[in-house]
């Protein structure tokens, strides 16, 4: 009889019903957008490296444009209870497939291991735990919620225990739940940095304190990351100022030095930059006719694409660029802020700010607000993984929706 109970309890997996369709609408202008931009950004680079096929990267873009649509369509209609209830497996596969990546060698990159390679297919394992990441926060902060809030002292054996010996130490009930989601967040974090890819790891730290920040926990422990935040930027400019070579021994690809110092040699990317940026002007020289794309700015369809934007469209352009990303970004707040339960509305607002954090990230180091983190702005950048993984991300926000308190238009 129980086991009936526990089956009848068990939501269909499947779920129907209205999505928010302001949000799936500028989600498909963003993403037609972005693969016309990042077609007219990589055709330079595509004519070198594939014998002169000026097509052949935004072919594979589109290729995993139509995988993640698909994606998308599927888990639109994927039942969040689903998600919640398998998050600890599917978190420890991202961290099987970071540990996977070790064992793979990427000839053209042989001190990187971010990739997955199997035969002409890659892929890369962070753009995946970043999503795994927060969905498994997700169901830890729901599950633990009134402990993460509680004052009290921990009632377990082991506390109570080490207090008794130590009467001096105060271990409250957040104590756990906070190492625990600690833990969680610095086990990837150290993987990803452990292959040689800074910005991944950066990510995952920023996105793993925000979940942090919404999920409740004590603002103690975020003012003194502000603290150690601050402290360490002035540092960087209080070593520059008194020996610039401390800095190249600090940062080896000198992105620390080319931001601080304007006449450096290692600014040729970040220059061209902002020379494709000022050229643009108010309506920008044409779709297509950008000259910065052609060996000016490196990697014009990938992380530099913002300012081939701003080339190619304009101030206009631009602006109606991050006006998009800034409806997306507020629908998906709204659709989390509306969410049925606390586990839905920590990963809609999750996923959502990742969206956020990352064309915050790109925009800043592409106009030279702060150091270039090779981050690619979201369904605009090449980098299959990553579009796919975004998209897919995008069609679980729409099954929120279908659940939240939203009225459906």
């Amino acid at each position: 009889m129980q086991k009936k109970q526990r089956t009848a309890s068990r939501p269909p997996l499947f779920q129907f019903g209205g999505i928010d369709v302001p949000f799936l609408i500028i989600l498909c202008v963003l993403l037609v957008f972005g693969l016309v931009m990042m077609y007219s950004a990589s055709i330079p680079t595509s004519i070198a490296e594939y014998g002169g096929d000026a097509s052949a990267m935004f072919i594979n873009q589109l290729k995993f444009a139509g995988i993640g649509v698909v994606a998308m369509l599927v888990f639109s209609q994927v039942n969040t209870w689903y998600l919640k209830k398998y998050s600890v497996f599917i978190y420890v596969f991202g961290i099987l497939l970071l540990i996977a990546a070790f064992f793979f060698d990427n000839p053209n990159y042989p001190d990187f291991h971010r990739w997955i390679i199997i035969g002409s297919f890659s892929f890369q394992p962070s753009e995946l735990m970043k999503f795994f990441l927060i969905l498994e926060l997700s169901a830890v902060m729901e599950t633990y919620h009134s402990q993460i809030i509680s004052k009290a002292r921990a009632r377990s054996p082991l506390a109570v225990s080490i207090q008794k010996k130590a009467k001096f130490i105060y271990i409250s009930e957040s104590m756990f739940p906070t190492l625990l989601c600690g833990g969680l967040i610095l086990l990837p974090a150290l993987l990803v940095l452990l292959g040689n890819h800074n910005s991944g790891a950066i990510l995952i730290l920023l996105i793993g304190v925000y979940m942090l920040f919404i999920g409740d926990f004590k603002k103690g422990w975020f003012i003194t990351a502000a603290v150690v935040i601050v402290v360490g930027v002035a540092a960087i400019f209080i070593l520059y100022r008194v020996d610039p070579d401390l800095i190249k021994q600090i940062d080896s690809k000198s992105r620390i030095l080319s931001w601080l110092d304007k006449s450096s040699d290692a600014r040729w990317q970040i220059n061209n930059a902002l020379y494709a940026i000022g050229s643009g002007g108010l309506f920008g020289v044409g779709l297509g006719n950008s000259t910065q794309k052609y060996y000016y700015v490196p990697e014009p369809q990938n992380d530099m694409i913002f300012p081939i934007i701003c080339e190619e469209l304009g101030f206009v352009g631009a602006t109606l660029v991050l006006v998009l990303f800034a409806a997306l970004i507020w629908r998906g707040v709204t659709i989390g802020l509306k969410a049925k339960n606390r586990f839905s509305m920590y990963l809609a607002v999750g996923m959502i700010m990742l969206v956020g954090v990352q064309v915050a990230l790109n925009v800043a180091a592409t106009t030279d607000l702060i150091p270039n983190t090779g981050i690619g702005l979201p369904f605009f950048s090449s980098g299959g993984t990553s579009l796919a993984v975004f998209l897919g991300q995008m069609g679980i926000l729409l099954s929120i929706s279908r659940e939240s308190r939203l009225v459906k238009k």
